[in-house]
Order: structure tokens, then sequence, then C-alpha cells
């Protein structure tokens, strides 16, 4: 009994580092400064969704799954690397299924004001993203395939 609640803590931190390491990531992709990148990464691994659900493996693992999609949409707009993209994606399928649609609301939202922030909306650049964010997703929904089958 003693143990659970020291778990607990230990977990949120845990989660909160590689929370913060993967968002920091994120933010520097967007060419923040140091500074910024660290505060944000900070409040983003120590939000109150993770705090207050710390001690479930979910609500972590979500927020995870959301840093690493956002790193991964920066990677291949940006950088045009590519592979860390199916793993969001495999990671969110085998954890939650449901959450590829509303997670795919979102970066699809999201990708659309980028690109209208880059000042590069137009119909090749549109469709270029949207292929490859398509084509890659694809790949992620069919390597969680054999996990979905129960």
């Amino acid at each position: 009994m003693f143990f659970t609640p020291c778990f607990d803590y230990l977990h949120v931190i845990v989660a909160g580092y590689i929370k913060e390491s993967i968002f920091y990531y994120y933010l520097k992709t967007l060419k923040l400064s140091d500074y910024t990148s660290i505060i944000g990464s900070m409040l983003y691994a120590f939000c109150a969704f993770t705090i207050v659900g710390g001690g479930w493996y979910i609500f972590s693992f979500e927020s995870f799954n959301m840093a690493l999609l956002l790193l991964a949409f920066e990677k291949l707009y940006t950088q045009r690397n590519w592979y860390l993209f199916p793993i969001a994606i495999f990671l969110m399928g085998i954890s939650q299924p449901f959450n590829l649609f509303p997670y795919g609301l979102f970066i699809a939202t999201y990708a659309i004001l980028r690109l209208f922030q880059n000042d590069d909306f137009n119909v090749k650049s549109f469709g270029i993203v949207f292929g490859q964010m398509l084509g890659l997703g694809i790949i992620g929904v069919l390597a969680a395939g054999p996990f979905l089958l129960e």
C-alpha cells in the first residue's frame, strides 16, 4: 500500500520527463528559443491533464501521443523526415483506436493552419502534405492492425 502513491509520483515524473523531451524537440523544430522551448515543454509535461490523471496510464500515454504526433508532423512538414509519423499513428492505433479520428481531425486542422502561417498554402503544397500524411497514416494503421484483431 505504501509503494502505490510513490509509484504514482514516480510515474508522473518519468512520464513528464519523456513528454517534456518530445515537446521540447517539437518547439525547437518550430525554431523557438531555448528558454521558450524549456518553459513550454515543462508546462505541457506537467499540465493538469497529466497530473490529475497521473495514476492512470492512459492519460500520460495520450499526452505523449499528442506530443509525438505534433513532432512527427513538424518533422514531416519542415524537414521531410517521415519516419516518426507512422510510429505516432501506430501508437495511437494500439492504445485507443477511436482516437485516430479526433486526432486526425486535429492534425488536419493544424496542417492547414501551418500552411497558412508559412504563406505556402496552394493546391500543390496542400496536396503534397496531405498525401504524405494520408499515406504514412495508412502505414501506421496497417502496422497496428494485428493488435486490433481482438
